[in-house]
């Protein structure tokens, strides 16, 4: 006879068996329940477009699509209610500060209004973001859970506040951070063309990126370096070729 209160042999090896799923399931709406609040923090601030970077790359694709200056000022009166709000003695906003090749990525969402823009913006952000992180935490060496991992760091990466204010301002940090796990992917398996091409067209959106061609150069990967410099050849010459060479003097 088995003692009261006890598990058998088999309803233990079931529990032992279901209990890693209900792990799983457990952390699955856990994140399901932050993206959602980020969602809905993504639909108040789409309303309020004098506040947040996004505005300037809105602008830009606009501009692009209508053939006019993607780098030209921005009054803010035209979004902001300066006798609700102190603006100081600035009439416009910064203007955009990136490279022609980011407008040209951007360029489609100019074709929307700023509302319906921000949110699609969003959305694929917090998707680059959850695969950028879920990616992180399925190919840490030595983790027995590849799914569980990956949801543990998506988590992480969504209640760290970085992140909230990015999504808040409309900002490009969780393309990047997509774009640098699959770099580091590529890395790892010695995919040294893969990588180095990632990062290259990384830097023809942000130049500060350029810092990985110096790495490269240091630990000679001659196959990243080459690859990295095509790639961003490419993709400036791509922005000079339909936005305009004017717009990289612009730049400078």
């Amino acid at each position: 006879m088995i003692p009261s209160g006890t598990d058998t042999p088999k309803e233990s090896m079931r529990w032992a068996t279901l209990r890693p799923a209900l792990a799983n399931v457990s952390l699955a709406m856990v994140f399901l329940s932050i993206l959602a609040g980020y969602g809905l923090t993504a639909l108040v601030w789409s309303r309020l477009p004098g506040y947040g970077d996004f505005l300037k790359f809105h602008v830009a694709a606009q501009e692009f699509v209508q053939g006019g200056d993607i780098y030209r000022p921005i009054p803010i009166a035209d979004f902001i209610d300066s006798d609700s709000i102190s603006i100081g003695a600035r009439e416009h906003f910064h203007p955009n500060l990136n490279p022609p090749f980011q407008t040209l990525l951007v360029a489609p969402l100019g074709l929307l209004d700023y509302r319906t823009a921000f949110m699609v913006w969003s959305l694929l952000a917090l998707a680059s973001g959850a695969v950028g992180a879920f990616l992180v935490g399925a190919n840490i060496p030595g983790g027995e859970d590849r799914f569980r991992s990956g949801l543990i760091w998506a988590i992480v990466l969504f209640v760290y506040f970085p992140s909230l204010v990015s999504v808040q301002f409309g900002q490009w940090s969780l393309f990047p951070f997509f774009l640098l796990v699959l770099a580091w992917l590529s890395w790892r398996k010695g995919r040294m063309l893969t990588a180095g091409g990632v990062l290259g067209g990384l830097a023809a959106v942000k130049l500060f990126f350029g810092a990985f061609f110096l790495l490269f150069l240091a630990r000679r990967r001659w196959k990243a370096a080459v690859s990295f410099v095509v790639v961003w050849i490419a993709c400036t010459g791509a922005s000079a070729a339909v936005v305009g060479v004017d717009a990289l003097f612009q730049y400078r």
